[in-house]
């Protein structure tokens, strides 16, 4: 799937124009999809080639570069993505000046070094989930998988007297009580029909 949105939107394989059009209409729906695909690759949901990650990576560097900091919440507000790009870029040979006006310009945004702040996010998570494990730990074992459930359980019948059961008491009633409760409409049918009887 992503790879297919790359092939559409950034190589615009169907030649509609797609560069184009965002440059003028919506740069920053670009920027934010080149960022959000960037995402995928860093988080390792998609296992793009070298060729389509550099691409990728020119493309959203740039479009900072170009059109300053769209700011969507997974890329301003996501220090591990910024670090990624940089080093990702780094390794990928984008060039320094690039990169380097993609950091100054995502530091200004957020008013934080990219090192610092992917450190910052890295070092809640990892309280966060040790905090997660010590609750984990003072829950008995069986408590942490086990799930009280009510409702209806069905048996198989053998024989036409078993029913289902419920869990909280046996209390279906029984095919007399049923006949019982059903004998005075029946008299009440009986009545009416005879009546009509007559009456023609």
């Amino acid at each position: 799937m992503w790879q297919e949105t790359f092939g559409v939107y950034v190589e615009d394989k169907h030649k509609l124009g797609m560069q184009q059009f965002f440059e003028q209409a919506s740069p920053f729906a670009y920027q934010d999809m080149t960022a959000r695909m960037l995402e995928t690759v860093r988080k390792g949901y998609w296992k793009a080639d070298d060729n389509t990650q550099k691409r990728l990576l020119e493309e959203y560097v740039g479009s900072v570069n170009r059109h300053g900091v769209g700011c969507a919440e997974h890329t301003c507000g996501n220090p591990r993505l910024q670090k990624f790009v940089m080093e990702q870029g780094r390794k990928m040979g984008i060039p320094v000046p690039a990169l380097e006006g993609f950091q100054q310009a995502m530091e200004q945004a957020t008013q934080e070094g990219i090192t610092a702040g992917a450190e910052r996010l890295d070092t809640y998570v990892q309280q966060n989930d040790a905090k997660l494990a010590a609750r984990l730990e003072r829950v008995p074992a069986p408590s942490r998988l086990v799930q009280e459930i009510e409702g209806l359980v069905m048996e198989e019948r053998t024989n036409a007297n078993q029913r289902l059961h419920d869990t909280r008491g046996d209390n279906t009633p029984s095919e007399w009580q049923a006949l019982a409760a059903s004998l005075p409409v029946l008299g009440l049918l009986l009545v009416w029909r005879l009546k009509r009887r007559r009456a023609v």
